[in-house]
């Protein structure tokens, strides 16, 4: 049985960019445009890895990909999260850590490099 990933970006075309390398991969892969979207989605399906964009929907009130993490985490669930960024400032890492995300992958990132964080965590998370 393949792993199963979910995306969650506001997106389209990066959330199918991302979804063509996971299928290649032999990843099952799940979509969301929203916090909303993907709680609904982990509910249903129990992703082994959730990959979250930091920004979703309009910059502002939006819930994003810290509070993605945190309902998950509020819920329960041990699934790992990876945080996709633009954004390389000293400190996100730290914060992102904070907020309970396992991973942050920069944007633009190398394909086999977004795939090995993928893998590690998936792996890591099947055999928790």
């Amino acid at each position: 049985m393949s792993q199963r990933v979910l995306v969650v970006d506001d997106d389209p075309s990066v959330a199918e960019f991302l979804g063509i390398i996971l299928d290649l991969e032999g990843f099952e892969v799940l979509t969301a445009a929203s916090v909303e979207q993907a709680l609904r989605q982990h509910a249903v399906a129990s992703p082994d890895v959730v990959i979250t964009d930091l920004h979703l929907g309009p910059h502002g009130p939006q819930p994003g990909g810290f509070e993605l993490a945190e309902a998950l985490r509020a819920a329960h669930a041990h699934v790992p999260v990876v945080l996709m960024t633009g954004d390389r400032s000293s400190s996100l890492d730290r914060t992102a850590r904070a907020h309970g995300v396992d991973a942050v992958v920069a944007k633009p990132f190398e394909p086999d490099a977004f795939l090995a964080v993928v893998r590690r965590l998936a792996f890591a998370g099947a055999n928790a």
